[in-house]
């Protein structure tokens, strides 16, 4: 885990983005880094809004419609776990030359993809720009659709970040009905790559499963239920658990019976980082767990209670036992070591 910390794609951005005057003009609510979207207010009125941007090569260099698919659905449930409902995006497609039949395939695929989830969403695309020729050594770049993603918050004063808040609160993984943890959850994946140079599978993603998931997450922070929210992405479920402990200064814990069930074939590497698509982590108060579950049924999105926020250890029990001070020097340092 701490090893996975320290990567590039999964460390810390601070480096970077704290290069940057991210509070001209006083508008900023959520600052960079505490969530998955930036926050902004609109002053004179109770509204805000939400700004992300997301994509991964890897998935869409994998299946280029996926891909697509993938990217907005990122974007726009990284602006759902703030509160944010998504109204709008727009793109910049970074791919090679469009000359390869290969790279056009990429392109095309990739731009269906984007298509068929702005419909579902119904979040239209307004704008876009395209980056082409992208290669080195006659090899072309990953294909990389980036998709910008905007939403409002009707009452700024209810949004969410992604640390942990209180300790006592439950841990809830909200996800897509048909999601099954297999070996196939490491495609693509982050862990994949690192540990056994490969970049390979097939990543899916249901797009009306997804759009009942962001729904159901929107109607319980509106109802004031949520205190923090993050979704699972790059690095898997074992990332964004360690992300939103060490945002929050807070640790968890967790034990081997109220995960085993998830588990199948025994690939608890495919459970701590898979990445699977339409998953989110949020904490909750304790007495809301029976409430956030058995509404989720009827939003059919599978709630599953994964443990319990504590004081200052990453403890998953058997297999993590990490001071979060310990988890935090590595990811906040990576990029500074690099």
């Amino acid at each position: 885990l701490l090893k996975m910390l320290a990567l590039p794609n999964l460390a810390n951005k601070q480096l970077i983005y704290q290069q940057y005057d991210h509070q001209v003009q006083d508008n900023t609510v959520v600052l960079p880094g505490e969530a998955g979207a930036a926050v902004l207010r609109i002053k004179g009125t109770t509204k805000g809004i939400a700004l992300s941007t997301d994509g991964n090569g890897k998935l869409t260099y994998l299946d280029p419609y996926q891909g697509g698919m993938i990217a907005v659905f990122e974007a726009c449930r990284n602006l759902v776990c703030t509160g944010a409902k998504p109204i709008a995006i727009t793109n910049c497609l970074n791919f090679g030359n469009p000359e390869n039949n290969n790279v056009y395939y990429q392109l095309k695929q990739s731009i269906k993809g984007i298509a068929t989830a702005s419909k579902a969403l119904k979040v239209p695309v307004i704008s876009g720009n395209v980056s082409l020729y992208n290669e080195s050594s006659n090899s072309p770049i990953y294909p990389t659709p980036i998709v910008g993603a905007l939403g409002i918050l009707e009452d700024i004063r209810r949004h969410v970040t992604s640390g942990f808040k209180n300790v006592g609160d439950s841990i809830v993984l909200l996800q897509a009905p048909s999601t099954r943890v297999s070996v196939k959850s490491l495609g693509g994946s982050e862990f994949l790559e690192f540990y056994h140079g490969l970049t390979v599978g097939k990543p899916t993603i249901n797009p009306s499963e997804e759009v009942d998931l962001q729904k159901y997450l929107l109607e319980l922070i509106n109802l004031g239920i949520v205190n923090s929210a993050t979704d699972c992405s790059e690095g898997g479920m074992i990332i964004a658990l360690a992300e939103a402990c060490m945002l929050g200064s807070l640790g968890l814990i967790c034990h081997y019976a109220d995960l085993e069930h998830l588990v199948s074939d025994k690939r608890w590497d495919a459970l701590f980082f898979g990445e699977d698509q339409s998953r989110i982590i949020i904490s909750i108060p304790a007495d809301q767990l029976e409430k956030v579950c058995n509404r989720a049924r009827k939003h059919q999105v599978d709630c599953i209670p994964l443990g319990t926020v504590t004081t200052d250890t990453f403890r998953i029990l058997p297999f993590f036992d990490i001071p979060i001070d310990t988890m935090s020097n590595t990811w906040n340092n990576a990029l500074i070591n690099c």
